[in-house]
């Protein structure tokens, strides 16, 4: 948390002995190790090895900024130094107060000097320090009166308590604990609140942060706070969207316009442009919705009102109340905090956004309490957070955990909890304030990425046209197929038209679709509708998972003008991908072929499979022979429509084609979510991965991570056929190993024939 100890005293002292007997080594900045780091010892007059003195002025410039670094954080740290006269220790004064910390002095000076010396001369040879030294710092700690009059001092042994210092403060003297949730710019709910329940001194009032954004009433909700801040039975949580209202206080100067010209060039840098983009430059406000839409609403309101309600958030909230403990912070940990915790742990959480539910089984694993030690604790303790909920979980997760976070901006309810002593036990109540005052073309965007948008009208074929985003090729027998271009692919350019515009073939002379593919389709967390924060709005279970087959796609349809099939692949209804899956085509029965060519006539439909070729095309994953997977019957239209699974399997036995396979079916988000979190780490799946398919048809694609590997390996593969440096540093023992391997096959003049499939047998058989 947000506290500073100064060591002060002279070498001998005891300093560095002390951080590392109480395991204090990882917190610590010293000075010394810092000038180690640009110079080895040197030698001095006497011709004794020494630490040198001489780069002080990089040394403390190195020094501070790692420890702004870190303040900034809100982490614990201690700085390791003589600081032997208060000038020393003044540098310190603006970091204090810009970050907000509680600084102590550590004082080792009444260590005797007899001691220090004696210490002295038991140091490594480089760490001696002459004597004559030892007893001038002596006597400037003797005089330098003003340092124990303007710092707070502890002893070495106070420091110690202090790091075991019990965060827990007393509320008993209340008669109600209320929690609210993240408010977010909506005040109607909180003035609701609070017309149904007056303000009263004797209810302790806890808000988890993020007070700003997103809502409509931004300049009502920081009016209502500015108000309530004083009150010693209020206590205001920082979330983090309270960094930018701080910078905003401090010096409007901060704010810096987000225009379209900058997003053009961040695209460039990252793949999907993102609302908020934390501190590119300085303390710099660089949020879109902060600088767009929130500083229009507060503009009117004092600054001075707000540095001073930024200088009321407090970290987080651990009180005794009843027969319980409940602990509030904004990001949720799983733990009860120490003072090693940083305040952006507790502030943004533990782990990424969507890992709330693994904090919450580490929290009920070990009652909140961590897995060190015996707590002095016997009470429940209750974990009590906002901020995040990708999941939308309930308020009250578990009987030891509360969720107070909504999409309160979309009209969601404020959450609420009240807390109450009974007579045993205490009685908790979330109560949910409706939002009624919203951004109703937010809400109305939200709805939007929750459906799936289809087109019933044949306008879409000159959209197709003349949209510069799809690439259109002429083929033979006057068809023209479409697919998204190379522009739309790299700029991810993404709508319903380049979507539909992936492998849709179209009689010229009819405007009929001849044959057609799927929609395109991403992977989980490739484009923003499929991140674990939408999914959980958008799929409707259950949702189906079938096994994705690794090879390439083949689309079989009917030829009126041969009286045949049409097989495309690839944008084209010729070359050698369409001659790879005829030969798959001729190598089934004759009457399964038959059978086939009626059907795609009579139906007027598409046969979509996915083509295994283990001689021509072999890809990432093993397969014994080629072949021919049917993975969906698909109607010749430009609106999506395909055949349900049950009648597929049905449909695949009269063919005489193997059938995509139905691997799992899930039942909830949470289901499915934990699954895909096994596979993300588990190299224990060896095939390409899965489709996931929900009750919409809605799809979504998840690559394994024995798939990821071995592709990234082939891409390996493909350099060093070519000679080209590696520029990537391998990460694990399977990434050398399987280098290592693949140059001795190069070496030995092997890996030029070898396919990947082949160095990964060679690999497991080693």
């Amino acid at each position: 948390m947000r506290t500073l100890f100064l060591l002060r005293g002279a070498p001998g002292s005891g300093k560095s002995t002390w951080v590392k007997e109480n395991n204090l080594e990882p917190y610590t900045l010293s000075a010394d190790s810092i000038r180690l780091m640009y110079s080895g010892p040197v030698l001095n007059i006497h011709g004794r090895y020494e630490i040198s003195q001489g780069n002080d002025g990089l040394v403390w410039k190195l020094l501070m900024k790692l420890l702004e670094g870190r303040m900034a954080k809100g982490e614990f740290v201690i700085v390791d130094a003589t600081h032997y006269k208060s000038t020393l220790l003044n540098k310190y004064k603006n970091l204090i107060k810009k970050y907000r910390y509680r600084a102590y002095i550590v004082d080792f000076t009444k260590v005797p000097i007899e001691v220090a010396l004696e210490r002295n001369k038991t140091r490594d040879e480089f760490r001696f320090v002459p004597e004559e030294h030892i007893r001038k710092l002596y006597a400037v700690f003797e005089d330098d009166k003003e340092v124990s009059t303007r710092y707070n001092i502890l002893t070495p042994e106070e420091a110690v308590e202090k790091l075991h210092e019990n965060l827990l403060f007393d509320y008993n003297n209340y008669d109600k604990v209320v929690v609210f949730g993240d408010i977010h710019g909506c005040y109607e709910p909180l003035k609701n609140y609070f017309n149904d329940n007056p303000f009263n001194e004797k209810t302790a009032y806890i808000f988890v942060g993020d007070y700003v954004d997103r809502g409509i009433q931004n300049k009502e909700v920081l009016e209502f706070l500015i108000k309530l801040k004083d009150n010693k039975n209020v206590l205001l949580l920082e979330g983090n969207h309270e960094r930018w209202i701080r910078l905003y206080a401090n010096d409007k100067n901060s704010i810096v316009p987000i225009d379209d010209e900058f997003k053009k060039g961040l695209r460039k840098y990252v793949p999907e442009y993102k609302e908020i983009i934390y501190r590119l430059q300085g303390d710099k406000v660089r949020s879109d919705e902060f600088i767009n839409h929130t500083v229009p609403q507060i503009k009117d309101i004092d600054v001075k009102d707000l540095k001073q309600l930024s200088s009321r958030f407090a970290q987080m909230a651990y009180v005794s109340f009843g027969d319980s403990n409940y602990f509030v912070c904004h990001g949720g940990i799983p733990v009860v905090p120490s003072i090693f915790v940083s305040t952006e742990e507790l502030i943004k959480g533990v782990g990424k956004y969507e890992f709330v539910q693994a904090v919450y089984s580490a929290w009920l694993e070990g009652d909140g309490l961590g897995y060190e030690g015996v707590s002095l604790h016997t009470k429940r303790t209750v974990l009590v957070h906002g901020h995040r909920n990708v999941f939308h979980l309930p308020p009250h997760v578990h009987e030891n955990i509360y969720n107070l976070c909504s999409d309160i901006e979309f009209g969601e309810p404020l959450r609420i909890l009240e807390i109450e002593k009974g007579e045993k036990e205490n009685k908790e109540t979330v109560k949910l304030y409706e939002n009624t005052v919203f951004n109703p073309d937010a809400h109305r965007r939200r709805k939007e990425m929750e459906q799936i948008v289809t087109s019933t009208d044949n306008s879409l074929l000159e959209e197709l046209n003349n949209s510069k985003l799809v690439t259109k090729k002429s083929l033979s027998d006057n068809i023209v197929s479409y697919n998204f271009s190379r522009n739309c692919f790299y700029k991810r350019e993404w709508n319903e038209l380049t979507c539909t515009a992936r492998g849709l073939f179209v009689d010229v002379e009819s405007d009929k679709v001849v044959a057609r593919s799927y929609n395109k389709f991403f992977n989980w967390g490739e484009v923003e509708k499929t991140k674990s924060k939408n999914l959980v709005n958008l799929l409707k279970f259950p949702v189906k998972a079938y096994k994705k087959e690794n090879g390439f796609l083949a689309l079989i349809s009917y030829n009126t003008k041969t009286d045949g099939l049409l097989v495309c692949s690839k944008s084209t209804n010729e070359g050698v991908y369409v001659e790879y899956i005829k030969e798959q085509i001729n190598n089934l029965p004759k009457e399964s072929v038959e059978k086939i060519i009626n059907f795609v006539r009579e139906s007027d439909c598409t046969l979509v499979c996915e083509c295994v070729d283990v001689v021509n095309d072999p890809h990432i994953i093993k397969y014994d022979k080629s072949g021919l997977f049917l993975l969906d019957i698909v109607k010749n239209d430009l609106v999506f429509e395909k055949l349900p699974y049950e009648d597929l399997v049905e449909k695949g036995k009269e063919l005489g084609l193997p059938v995509k396979e139905l691997c799992f079916t899930f039942n909830t988000f949470d289901e499915l979510y934990t699954f895909k979190k096994a596979q993300d780490v588990s190299y224990d799946i060896r095939y390409e991965g899965w489709v996931f398919e929900d009750e919409n048809g809605f799809m979504v694609k998840y690559k394994t991570r024995f798939y990821g590997f071995w592709k990234y390996m082939r891409k390996v593969k493909e350099d060093i056929l070519k000679g080209r440096a590696q520029k990537k540093y391998f990460v694990t023992e399977d990434e050398i190993r399987v280098f290592n391997l693949m140059n001795s096959l190069y070496e030995s003049g092997e890996l030029e024939t070898m396919s990947i499939i082949g160095v990964e047998d060679r690999y497991y058989k080693q």
